[in-house]
């Protein structure tokens, strides 16, 4: 029965959530869950004719199907009719020879099911909602299968009206409708869709005949404007007293029935967002009842109000509640029956068996349940009473008295009653059965010896055991057989005491019976005493036994009754046990607990409110009256008191007092309860001083908020989630000419004309409400028709509990005109902003990471010159693959650090191929597969140079215009096709012109490194303007039109040119000329590196260096070169040392960036003490110094990190050789 009631909660819940596109398939899926049945399909018909039906939903085994058709006859619809209650039918099985759910939904073996009608608000049919299962569903229970089917199918017939009436005109008389939301839809039709002038009276008609009470509010104060007769009739005010009766009145008042709840959901329904909700609303007498609320947002004669659709289900809620009590009482009545029961339905069908009917028969609750009576074991008997069941069916009560079988074929006596029970429109016989086996016996028993058994039989509900005079056991009932655990025959004729006594009790049983026979009494007779008896397994149980004597021909007799209480006894301990575990939760609560009776005493609190009032639990209990309470407040408390013990949660906000008179704000709630059979109110009270605070800092910080907005220099409009003006400050007004009146009235963007453009302004709103930043330039329009370029950044913000979206407008109009002016000097101007960010972040991270890789090259170094001791080539061969790779990340943090500079990088003579190599390399990386790279470059030596003459130039300077070509030519054949580059000594040929500057380029020493594509070529009227800055044939967005502009000025910086081939469709070659390097340089660049002498280095030197890593590996790097190192990590501490003349140093190595000093402070310190002191200093952004700084602050070196070691050891020799030449001299 628990489960069934769930199971219809769960239904009603599914049943009173809002409508939505997949409600359909939800209901259909929640009745399948809560039937627990495979298949449950909403149908309707197709067509005028009702011969075909089409699903709306269908779920089989937990999984949707798509919609289907079928003919009616295979439907169950046409048996529907003849069912139990009015359009329902309910199979227990035989369901697969009328209903064929394997044809139409290919599900098998399903034999049992139920039908509803689904009818529109005539009655007229317009479906079917059937459920199928393996076996009867809802295990036979016909009634509440009717139910679940009735409410979910209710419901669909109201969502399938309402949705063919939204295409449909409405008549006044649907106005009626039972369904509720139809007069939602037509009121909201005739508000919204007709001028008002031509449906007042069918909008006043259907006003007027709603069976829902209909109010109608003002859109900004929420106010009652007007309602209809039917409000009038359920609240008692008259339409005249609602006009002025403020929405209080009609709210119970209590949380969270308030007003001011209740203006909360009006503001919902402003926005469209407000679903049904069930509300306690208060009538003109003070009664409360019920409704069933929607909201809904209309226009009536031009203007928004709010229209409130109410519903009374005082009466469904007190059904339910009924329905639930009735459901709890029979439960605990047929479960707790002694008595076997057994409910049969009209069917003939068994609904329900308690557990008393299991232990009697031996039949388990599976074998009765839902099954035919003719497929039971004990059919035979069945068929016998099967007139005494029609009979209580029929409504006469049945007696009989029979001998049934049990499960296992054994016979019994029992005495049945067939009482008839009506549940709702169903009629049902539930049959009472009590085992009369041994009461029979024992009245045959009683022909032979009544006086002897006349005191059984008056105990034949209890273990009854009757002893004569010696002791020995004469009768022994099947109660005290189930008590002690023995059979009569086994028992009958022994003595008492040794079969059922503990052998401690039966010395005082034996003096006990002797004392009887000579003083007629005993301490045991006639009295109910609690004592322990033996089990026949050997455990000993508690029992509640009363003894009687009787006198007999043969002498007295002692009859003894006997209870097993082991179960109460339990009971007992598990009260105990809840004492305990309510206690534990009860000083577990966060929040102070009261228990007050109804006189207001305390009962009890926890311990929390000993914390929050400082009084102790012994101080308070029994006093009537609240000790931190100012004595003003008593009275109020009292009146709450006997409002709460009248059954109403009350709550209060007040400030108390405690004991050591420290106030503090108490949130105060109180709940009626029952505490041991009496009315008691348990207080829960919780401390918000701290929310009291914070609300008032809430409000000052308001305060503080609308003294920046106004002050802003920025002109400030704050945007609802509607778009309407919430906010604006006195720079907008003044900005826009538009006073502030005519920007909160407005419901679009005043200095906007636009319609298209407002229409944009719109979108980027709901972009804005969903928590992106907005930022765009708009031209906007004064007040007086003047235009003004404008900057507008929308940020998203909560507002009072709302999502908002803050404006912020500046007049750029100046700023654009000053741009437009200088707009040569704008790339100049952003390319100084980028480089300055880029050197920033790269002079950042330089540090750290040229640190890192100092590490990882010094001791790469190290493992190279140890490998190459032990000969080991191929360990040779992976380090120096090794070092190769740190040496390109060192180098792209040099490059990096002069492109952010901004500044030429250093030119020096190299050959191309090797750099051309590498920088390929890195382009196929960015190229997709569909591009083929086609380079011709002429091969390099093992050393690295190629028979291509040497050119002077930035390497990377170089590399960017390799790249820009390269990403062009990409471009430019759209990701599919080829790219050429080769390198070549330009050949002799005739005079030509330069593509970019124009200028005539003779005959000479060239070095020509070209780009081609197989691309779609270029146009004549573009050749002329592609080299100009910014300007692009790509697509906006994806080119910024610089990359050639580039091109053409690192070119000519290095005093080259760029040789143009293109045609339309026949692809383009760039070719860039650069001028070969003097044959001096040249000679130098091909020739090999000589290495610095191995010879060792002598001397002391100081070394600064925090990065333990770094520290470490120069340590030990400088030692292995025979110098005496000694490592400071302190710059600070490195130049107290050195200041100190008394210690002997030959040279100073320090890193440039440490905490406290920086490498130039300590060596500007040191200059001062020790100017012959050699300095080098180490720095991953070593050619950013000014060398006449360096030289000020006595530096002879600045090295970079990562440090080259055979750079430093080169400097380091130098060094030691310039400081000895320096002593040698006179």
């Amino acid at each position: 029965m628990e489960q069934q009631l769930q199971s219809l909660r769960r239904i009603a819940l599914a049943v009173a959530r809002p409508s939505g596109p997949a409600m359909h398939a939800e209901l259909v899926r929640e009745l399948a869950e809560a039937l627990a049945v495979p298949l449950v399909f909403a149908a309707v018909f197709e067509d005028g004719a009702r011969t075909t039906l089409r699903t709306l939903a269908a779920q089989l085994d937990g999984r949707p199907l798509a919609p289907r058709s079928f003919l009616l006859v295979d439907a169950p619809a046409a048996s529907v009719p003849s069912g139990i209650g009015a359009g329902f039918r309910y199979l227990p099985t035989g369901a697969a020879h009328e209903w064929p759910a394997a044809t139409v939904f290919g599900a098998d073996g399903l034999d049992a099911g139920a039908a509803c009608p689904l009818a529109d608000s005539t009655g007229a049919p317009i479906g079917l909602l059937v459920a199928m299962n393996a076996q009867a569903i809802a295990g036979g229970d016909a009634q509440h299968t009717e139910a679940m089917l009735k409410l979910v199918a209710g419901r669909l017939s109201a969502g399938i009206e309402r949705d063919r009436f939204a295409d449909v005109p409405r008549t006044t008389a649907l106005a009626r409708s039972d369904t509720g939301s139809d007069s939602i839809v037509e009121l909201e039709r005739l508000a919204a869709s007709e001028p008002l002038q031509r449906s007042a009276a069918s909008y006043r008609t259907i006003f007027e005949a709603a069976e829902d009470a209909i109010f109608i509010h003002d859109w900004d104060s929420g106010e009652i404007i007007d309602v209809n007769t039917r409000a009038c009739e359920t609240f008692g005010w008259s339409r005249e007293e609602f006009s002025h009766l403020p929405v209080a009145e009609i709210c119970a008042g209590t949380p969270p029935y308030t007003a001011a709840e209740a203006l909360h959901w009006i503001q919902l329904a402003k926005l469209d967002r407000c679903p049904p909700f069930e509300w306690l609303s208060r009538n003109k007498d003070g009664s409360l009842h019920w409704d069933e609320v929607r909201l809904k947002p209309a226009t009536i004669a031009g203007r928004p109000h709010v229209l409130a659709f109410a519903r009374d289900i005082t009466e469904r809620k007190n059904a339910l509640a009924a329905l639930q009590a009735q459901e709890q009482k029979y439960r605990a009545i047929f479960d707790g029956s002694v008595d076997a029961m057994v409910l049969w339905s009209e069917a003939l069908v068994v609904v329900d068996v308690n557990d008393a009917f299991v232990h009697t028969t031996g039949m388990t609750r599976e074998q009765v349940i839902g099954r035919p009576w003719r497929e039971r074991i004990d059919a035979a008997d069945i068929e016998r009473l099967l007139p005494l069941i029609r009979g209580a069916l029929d409504g006469r009560e049945q007696r009989a008295i029979e001998r049934v079988s049990r499960a296992d074929g054994s016979l019994f006596d029992i005495e049945l009653r067939y009482l008839p029970v009506r549940l709702g429109e169903a009629r049902y016989a539930l049959g009472v059965g009590r085992d009369v086996s041994e009461q029979l016996e024992h009245e045959r028993e009683l022909v032979r010896s009544a006086a002897r058994l006349g005191a059984t039989v008056e105990a034949a509900f209890d273990g009854v055991i009757t002893m004569d005079g010696e002791g020995r056991i004469v009768e022994f009932n099947a109660a005290a057989e189930r008590v002690f655990g023995h059979r009569r025959e086994e028992v009958v004729g022994r003595k008492l005491g040794d079969v059922l006594l503990p052998e401690r009790h039966r010395m005082a049983h034996a003096r006990g019976l002797a004392n009887f026979h000579r003083s007629g009494s005993g301490p045991m007779i006639g009295r109910l005493v609690e004592t322990t008896a033996l089990h026949a397994d050997g455990r000993e149980i508690p029992v509640e036994m009363a003894i009687s004597v009787a006198t007999v021909p043969e002498g007295s007799i002692f009859v003894g009754h006997l209870r097993d209480i082991t179960e109460r006894r339990r009971g007992d301990q598990a009260l105990r046990d809840s004492e305990q575990q309510y206690r534990a939760i009860f000083n577990a609560s966060a929040d102070a607990l009261v228990l007050r009776a109804a006189d207001f005493s305390i009962v009890d609190v926890n311990a929390t409110y000993e914390a929050m009032s400082g009084y102790a639990r012994a101080e308070v209990l029994g006093v009537a009256r609240v000790l931190a309470n100012p004595p003003e407040v008593m009275a109020t408390i009292r009146a709450l008191h006997e409002r709460a013990l009248a059954g109403e949660a009350v709550t209060l906000e007040t400030r108390l007092l405690r004991r050591d008179g420290q106030s503090y704000d108490l949130e105060l709630r109180g709940v009626p309860i029952v505490h041991r059979g009496e009315p008691h109110v348990l207080y829960i009270g919780r401390d918000i001083t701290q929310a009291k605070h914070a609300e008032r800092a809430l409000r000052d910080s308001e305060e503080q908020y609308r003294a920046i907005f106004n002050a802003s220099a920025d002109a400030l409009v704050l945007r609802g989630a509607d778009f309407r003006a919430v906010e604006v400050n006195p720079a907008y007004t003044t900005m826009s000419g538009f006073t502030r009146d005519e920007v909160m009235a407005a419901d679009r963007v005043l200095t906007q004309a636009d319609a298209a453009v407002r229409a944009r302004h719109r979108a980027e709103h709901e972009l804005a409400l969903g928590g992106q930043q907005l930022r765009f330039e708009v031209t906007a329009t004064r007040q007086d028709g003047s235009t003004l370029q404008a900057e507008v950044r929308g940020t998203p913000m909560m507002y009072r509990g709302q999502p908002h979206v803050l404006y912020a407008v500046r007049d750029i109009t100046e700023r654009n005109a000053a741009e437009r002016r200088r707009v040569e000097l704008e790339r100049q101007l952003r390319q100084a902003q980028k480089m300055e960010a880029i050197g920033q972040l790269t002079g950042g991270i330089a540090h750290d990471f040229n640190n890192i890789l100092a590490s990882v090259i010094g001791y790469v170094v190290l493992a190279q010159e140890r490998a190459e001791a032990l000969a080991d080539a191929t360990l040779v061969r992976q380090l120096g693959q090794a070092h190769l790779a740190a040496d390109r990340a060192r180098e792209l943090i040099a490059q990096m650090l002069a492109f952010a500079r901004r500044q030429r990088g250093e030119r020096r003579v190299l050959a191309l191929t090797p750099l051309l190599q590498q920088t390929l390399t890195l382009l196929r990386a960015t190229l997709p597969s569909t591009v083929s790279l086609q380079v011709d470059v002429p091969p390099a030596d093992g050393l690295g140079r190629a028979d291509v003459p040497c050119v002077e130039a930035d390497p990377v300077q170089l590399e960017q215009v390799l790249f820009n070509l390269c990403i062009n030519a990409r471009d430019a054949i759209g990701g599919q096709g080829r790219i050429g580059v080769q390198l070549r000594a330009a050949p002799a040929g005739s005079t030509w012109l330069c593509a970019s500057c124009r200028a005539a380029v003779a005959e000479g020493q060239w070095v020509e490194l070209a780009v081609e594509d197989d691309g779609p070529g270029v146009a004549p009227d573009v050749v002329e303007r592609i080299f100009d800055p910014f300007f692009s044939t790509k697509a906006p967005g994806r080119g910024s039109g610089m990359g050639l502009a580039m091109v053409h000025g690192i070119v000519h910086d290095h005093g080259g040119h760029i040789q143009l081939s293109a045609a339309p469709g026949g692809g383009a070659r760039f070719g860039v000329w650069l001028p070969l390097a003097d044959a001096a340089s040249a000679q130098r660049a091909a020739a090999p590196d000589v290495l610095p002498s191995s010879a060792a280095l002598s001397g002391r030197v100081l070394l600064v260096e925090d990065d333990r890593m770094v520290g470490d590996f120069l340590a030990e790097r400088l030692t292995g070169w025979g110098l005496q190192v000694q490592l400071q990590r302190d710059a600070a501490a490195a130049a107290a040392w050195l200041c100190d003349l008394s210690n002997s140093v030959d040279l100073l190595i320090t890193d440039q960036t440490m905490p406290l000093l920086t490498g130039l402070q300590l060596a500007q310190r040191v200059n001062a003490r020790r100017p012959q002191l050699p300095i080098v200093l180490v720095s991953g952004n070593a050619s950013a110094f000014d060398p006449d700084e360096l030289a000020r602050c006595g530096i002879a070196a600045a090295l970079p990190k990562p440090i080259d070691n055979a750079r430093l050891r080169a400097t380091l020799r130098r060094l030691r050789a310039d400081t000895a030449a320096e002593r040698a001299a006179p």
